[in-house]
């Protein structure tokens, strides 16, 4: 569902796919132009049938009727098959959407569930924000029309900005990238993203094998008429590999290192090379072994690239990297509601009754990706941790707030897990953020 990232967002519709592949099923099997015709295969049958009665002016001979007979039996034969087909195709795509929408799920829900205008609305920004997020544009605004909301307008950027970023980056323009990487270097670095590094690379590989690629002559630095492919990469790398030093220098000494081993070939004023360049396989025999996976590195990488660029513009714009409704939809759809069913189901038999507390009759077991921790309560005192009042790890793992923690080393200078017999000091606990 999600049309930004379908390699980095959670992968929970089985059921769904299973439908979509009934439909696919069902579609080649019911090759109309509209559904009001005849499949065509049973068309040209029973063509040929009628050409055949009509052609029998006179009593016919027995050789005739032998044939008029092994033609009926041939349509009925193919009509039968079709529609075999077509049936089969039918009660699959029924039970996958029973499965996926079952029956009388009412009793279920909450009756004032979404009932509140605020939560009306929080669902309506949900909705909009996801039309935004997949880069449906004209249905979001049509949507906004039809609602109340006032939505977020720097998420909207941001959101539109992640768009055209990750296009660029699946059709191998990385200018823009690069730049964003520039502007927010030091809230990357802060997460210890390997991001810009990788940029570089995967660029400084490009130029060097003399892949064509869109590039701004200004970032470059110097004249790409004049150029090779390897003066433009080792410009390229002594321009922008510098801050990575400290980090990868290793392998940027590669990199330069890869380069005297690489053939040399004139560009042209677009930076693109000529026809007689040697292909990539007649370049890695020339190639040394401890230098061929950086050539294999630059397309292995392209997809860890893409998810690690939008892990990474998510965390710096603080926006979530799955959206929000699709995780709903899908952990409650997909997941908890088939369980839900089955356990009300088998509570019926009993004679129980759901009360629909706040508590689930039943575990609902969610992918570790999933699980989602906002909050977290003190085991010892029961109590929400706030910014006052924080969750604290100790040595020994354990976690509790730091009101208990000082509560429980008043009296002695070591302070005993109320867990586990380990003893630690109040200061080698460290905080905890979820």
């Amino acid at each position: 569902m999600l049309g930004i990232s379908t390699t980095c967002g959670p992968r929970i519709g089985v059921t769904m796919d299973s439908m979509r592949g009934h439909v696919k099923v069902l579609r080649h099997h019911i090759p109309y132009n509209d559904h009001e015709k005849i499949p065509p295969v049973s068309v040209n049958a029973i063509d040929a049938l009628i050409d055949t009665c009509s052609s029998l002016h006179v009593p016919p001979s027995l050789d005739r009727i032998v044939s008029l007979k092994q033609k009926i039996y041939q349509v009925r034969k193919r009509i039968d098959e079709v529609n075999r087909q077509q049936y089969t195709s039918l009660n699959k795509l029924s039970r996958s959407i029973d499965q996926v929408f079952p029956d009388n799920v009412e009793d279920l829900i909450p009756p004032e569930l979404f009932q509140d205008h605020a939560c009306k609305q929080a669902l309506d920004l949900a909705v909009f924000e996801y039309l935004t997020r997949t880069g449906e544009k004209t249905i979001a605004n049509k949507f906004l029309k039809c609602s109340e909301i006032l939505p977020h307008r720097a998420e909207e950027v941001a959101f539109q900005t992640l768009q055209d970023l990750t296009n660029d980056l699946k059709i191998g323009r990385l200018d823009r990238i690069r730049k964003w990487v520039m502007a927010h270097h030091d809230e990357l670095e802060m997460q210890q993203s390997s991001l810009g590094y990788m940029l570089h690379r995967h660029e400084f590989l490009r130029l060097a094998l003399g892949r064509d690629i869109p590039l701004e002559t200004s970032d470059l630095h110097f004249n790409i008429a004049s150029s090779t492919n390897v003066s433009m990469a080792f410009n390229f790398g002594r321009h922008h590999f510098r801050p990575y030093f400290s980090t990868s220098l290793a392998q940027i000494q590669q990199l330069f290192s890869l380069l005297l081993f690489i053939p040399r070939i004139p560009l042209d004023n677009q930076g693109l090379r000529g026809n007689e360049y040697p292909n990539e396989e007649a370049i890695l025999t020339r190639i040394p072994d401890r230098y061929r996976d950086l050539i294999n590195m630059c397309d292995d990488e392209e997809a860890n690239m893409l998810n690690l660029f939008q892990r990474d513009y998510c965390a710096v714009s603080n926006i979530p990297l799955f959206d929000p409704l699709e995780i709903s939809v899908s952990v409650g759809a997909d997941v908890a509601l088939p369980r839900l069913v089955k356990a009300r189901k088998v509570m019926q038999q009993q004679g129980h009754e759901w009360s629909q507390a706040d508590e689930l009759p039943i575990e609902i077991p969610i992918p570790q990706g999933l699980n989602y921790h906002s909050t977290f309560i003190c085991p010892v005192s029961k109590e929400v941790a706030t910014e006052e009042n924080p969750p604290m790890r100790q040595p020994c793992g354990h976690v509790v707030c730091l009101e208990a923690l000082q509560q429980i080393g008043q009296a002695r200078k070591r302070i005993k897990c109320p867990y586990c017999p380990a003893e630690s000091k109040l200061s080698d606990a460290c905080r905890m953020y979820f």
